[in-house]
């Protein structure tokens, strides 16, 4: 069964249907969000032999397929203004939920950044995010909560806003400050199949706050590349990521 729950990956409390969850999880937060505003894209990642380098020689010829891991995550973006009894600030969350799924290859292999800043020139008095989530230990399908770093207005500190949902053991959803936002590193997304990560903010009275959300993963070639250089007969596999972003707005109650 699923239920609704709040989350983010540089945003943070919005009601959205999540994967199943533990029995005792935090309920109660679908009742302080309104006012939703909602967008969703999708980033295809490819992760081709992490060892193969510029010095390694295998016996290969340009053009040759490589081993990859590849996979589909669609990142859904939601904001929404938090009833709170409070008559000179206003809180406002925004959720990012990223579900991974047509995953094909090795499990352990590839990541998949998520960042979520504050734009535009509305007040930030103060934030929280979401935590993030340490090497899991296990290689089977398990769920970790995703809970918030401290108490915030209707908010409960230790709240859970989301799951980490992985088979991969030592895979891992690392947190860190950027400008105007943080940023969550999903590692060996190919073993993923969910994380959410989230954002509150608190703005002065009536004001609007917006968002960006940039989803960054690998995308490696997925043939050889074979030279001949000085050295010796040299192939390795090209290199890059694929990035995509998406902006959004709240709303007032209206």
């Amino acid at each position: 069964m699923r239920r609704l729950v709040l989350s983010v990956v540089s945003g943070l409390i919005i009601t959205l249907l999540a994967p199943a969850a533990p029995a005792s999880a935090d309920v109660g937060f679908t009742q302080v969000g309104v006012e939703r505003q909602f967008k969703k894209f999708t980033i295809s990642y490819r992760r081709s032999c992490p060892s193969c380098t510029s010095t390694w020689y295998p016996p290969s010829s340009n053009g040759d397929p490589v081993k990859t891991a590849t996979g589909k995550a669609t990142v859904r973006v939601t904001t929404f203004k938090i009833r709170e009894d409070n008559g000179r600030r206003d809180l406002y969350a925004i959720d990012v939920d990223v579900a991974v799924t047509n995953r094909k290859g090795d499990e352990d292999w590839g990541w998949m950044d998520v960042r979520v800043q504050s734009t535009g020139r509305t007040r930030i008095y103060d934030a929280i995010h979401t935590q993030g989530i340490g090497a899991t230990n296990k290689d089977t399908k398990s769920s970790y909560p995703i809970t918030l770093s401290a108490g915030y207005g209707p908010i409960s500190a230790g709240a859970t806003i989301g799951y980490f949902v992985s088979e991969a053991k030592g895979s891992s959803l690392v947190a860190k400050q950027v400008a105007r936002g943080r940023q969550w590193r999903v590692n060996k997304v190919n073993g993923v199949y969910h994380a959410t990560t989230g954002r509150i903010v608190r703005v002065g009275q009536g004001k609007l706050p917006t968002f960006r959300v940039v989803a960054s993963a690998n995308k490696d070639g997925a043939t050889f590349t074979c030279q001949q250089w000085s050295d010796g007969y040299h192939c390795f596999v090209p290199r890059g990521f694929v990035t995509k972003s998406a902006r959004i707005g709240t709303r007032r109650l209206s």
